[in-house]
């Protein structure tokens, strides 16, 4: 009866239509392996396996990837190409003044000739003359200079040394020298004691000069000092201070103006030994010779 039942059982579990076959319990962990193996793959490997340009994650590790050595080396020679084709940076000129360009050829500045020659002369009141000078080095100078004072009749014909003494800030130091002969033809028409006479001179002297307005200033300061030989003889001394300037007119030429005061008084037998008071003014016309 036993084994009846079992064949009946048997024959109707053959009969109906068996259902999906669930995974059985020992098989779950092999069904989940292959999702498990899928999400510990690294990122890498997926944002190989997605297109280009999917995500902003594979863009950014794409831009931070290095160039290779051939794009590198191709971008330098594009940057190299398009700098040789630019066109040549262009150059602002300054005017500037023409005193700063070149050299004012003056005798009367402290600023030497530095190895040029030029010439110089002034008149009115109440002198005339000219000088020259060439510079020997380009520091030193040597001249020489002719003074014809038409209010006294007194010529002065001297030797003229001139050397920069250094600089202060702008403005130039130099010290300058006359040494000559001196000759006085007795005019009386604006003096009632002078008096004929030959002598020889020295006038050592310092100038302070600087560039302004065009041109330069100069500031100087000398001390005539004349030993007359006629008669008894005699001796006198006239300290001056003058200011003077110049500017460049025209290529070489250069004009310019001078006005001094100085102090004179003397002794024994020198003509006008009574101490007196003499201002000067004139006007200069200078040429760089070289």
């Amino acid at each position: 009866m036993l084994v009846t039942v079992v064949a009946l059982q048997l024959v109707l579990a053959q009969a109906q239509p068996s259902p999906a076959a669930e995974p059985a319990p020992g098989a779950a962990p092999e069904a989940a392996a292959p999702s498990a193996a899928s999400a510990a793959e690294p990122p890498a490997a997926a944002a190989a396996q997605e297109p280009e340009g999917a995500t902003p994650a594979a863009d950014a590790a794409t831009a931070t990837e290095p160039a290779k050595p051939e794009v590198r080396e191709a971008e330098d020679e594009g940057l190299k190409a398009s700098t040789s084709e630019l066109p040549p940076p262009t150059r602002m000129k300054t005017r500037r003044p023409k005193s700063a360009l070149n050299p004012i050829p003056s005798l009367f500045s402290a600023e030497p000739l530095g190895g040029r020659a030029a010439v110089v002369g002034w008149a009115g009141w109440s002198s005339l003359g000219a000088g020259w000078a060439q510079g020997v080095t380009s520091e030193d100078d040597l001249g020489a200079i002719a003074d014809l004072d038409w209010s006294t009749g007194e010529l002065r014909v001297s030797a003229f040394y001139r050397r920069p003494l250094g600089r202060v800030g702008l403005v130039g130091i130099g010290s300058r020298l006359r040494a000559g002969w001196y000759a006085n033809f007795g005019a009386k028409w604006m003096h009632d004691d002078n008096l004929s006479d030959r002598g020889v001179e020295f006038v050592p002297g310092i100038v302070l000069s600087a560039r302004g307005a065009g041109g330069v200033f100069s500031l100087g300061g000398d001390l005539e000092i004349a030993v007359t030989l006629w008669r008894q003889g005699g001796l006198f001394a006239a300290p001056k201070v003058s200011l003077a300037y110049e500017t460049l007119l025209y290529g070489d030429l250069t004009v310019g103006v001078r006005v001094g005061g100085s102090y004179r008084a003397g002794a024994n037998d020198a003509p006008m030994i009574d101490g007196r008071a003499l201002l000067d003014l004139q006007v200069m016309a200078g040429w760089k010779l070289l």
